[in-house]
């Protein structure tokens, strides 16, 4: 299966909006960390499908999140077909890409499981509620996924990489 039949459920406008993010997200990351001296290398494509890595840093599997603002970030339980969500998957390392100010923060995954775990059983109708379990039924989706704001999860931030001051550097 195609990665858009995947996504079969939003549209072209969307889908294509949604994955040009994503790609210059991990693109920008990726730079980053070469920069900075790490060794990285792209997962395969079953990596990124089945095990929820994009990329790896020093051996260690991170998944970037692009496109994601302080004021929310969804955290998957389970993705939309009923399957492992991006929290159960194998990264160690789970880099969001805070498009408002300009930085990836970077949480261990583990950590995000837990927090959600532990913290969240109400459920939800309503994609606007933060900390409850929400899923699109409804619409036909299988997933699981709780809307949070960074605040909600910054206890758990490792580190902080600005890229503002970056993308002008030659």
């Amino acid at each position: 299966m195609s990665r858009r039949q995947t996504y079969a459920h939003i549209s072209d406008k969307r889908y294509n909006k949604t994955k040009k993010q994503g790609d210059e997200s991990e693109d920008r990351f990726e730079s980053l960390m070469t920069k900075r001296g790490h060794e990285v290398i792209r997962a395969s494509v079953y990596e990124n499908k089945n095990l929820h890595i994009d990329l790896f840093v020093n051996g260690e599997g991170v998944d970037v999140k692009g496109g994601k603002r302080t004021d929310y970030i969804w955290l998957e339980i389970q993705n939309v077909f009923g399957g492992k969500g991006w929290l159960k998957g194998k990264a160690e390392w789970i880099a969001f890409d805070l498009v408002d100010i300009s930085e990836y923060q970077m949480y261990k995954r583990e950590d995000l499981l837990k927090f959600v775990t532990e913290n969240v059983t109400e459920t939800t109708e309503s994609s606007k509620d933060f900390m409850k379990l929400y899923t699109r039924k409804k619409y036909g989706g299988n997933d699981i996924v709780v809307r949070c704001n960074q605040s909600d999860i910054n206890h758990l931030l490792i580190q902080s990489i600005s890229y503002a001051t970056t993308e002008t550097e030659s």
